[in-house]
């Protein structure tokens, strides 16, 4: 493992290869390109954030609102607007949020599957996909090769009943196409998986 890997992504890693599972490919994204992917959540967020402590700030007259009584929306202002407010900074500080995340984040490909493991705050989080699940890959790259892989979309309800989509995969590449060829095809995790079986 890459001494830049954190010891504990490198240990969650080795701790979650079956016997004989062998690791072709690791690597981590680029920190970087994941914070540049919140660019519109950060720019929608400025804002939004500056409405919210204007608010608040008019709502608590100057955020002094004992002093003032009944003149003022007294602690419902502070707790209606500090809601706005925590709100925004989130999204004023997704960019940190996403560099972080980055940082903590490892992708391997091993000669039956890809390995997602993320450990942002101590709660480890892995996700698995082989067999089937890697026969439709999408990738997307720049110019530069530059990418990501994507090997599924979740589906969830947002406000309102709007339809939220997220995908899941590889992100910040700097060669999407190299480790697409190294996932492996669903005849090859078979082969291994029966031989795995068979010891």
């Amino acid at each position: 493992m890459a001494e830049s890997i954190p010891l504990a992504l490198q240990q969650v890693l080795q701790y979650e290869l079956a016997r004989g599972e062998r690791v072709v490919w690791y690597g981590q994204p680029a920190p970087s390109s994941r914070a540049l992917a919140s660019a519109g959540t950060f720019l929608f967020g400025i804002p939004f954030l500056g409405f919210a402590l204007f608010w608040t700030w008019g709502a608590t007259r100057g955020f002094n609102a004992q002093k003032h009584g009944t003149d003022s929306f007294g602690w419902f202002g502070y707790l209606w607007g500090g809601m706005f407010v925590f709100f925004g900074a989130a999204m004023v500080l997704s960019p940190l949020w996403a560099w972080w995340v980055a940082r903590h984040t490892v992708y391997a490909v091993t000669d039956r599957r890809a390995l997602l493991v993320e450990r942002p705050l101590g709660r480890t989080t892995v996700q698995g996909f082989s067999g089937e699940r890697l026969t439709d890959v999408i990738r997307r790259e720049d110019w530069l090769g530059r990418g990501e892989l994507i090997f599924e979309r979740v589906v969830s309800k947002g406000s309102k009943g709007r339809t939220v989509y997220r995908d899941v995969g590889f992100f910040g590449l700097k060669d999407a196409r190299a480790v697409a060829n190294l996932l492996p095809t669903p005849a090859a995790f078979t082969h291994a998986d029966i031989a795995t079986r068979d010891v």
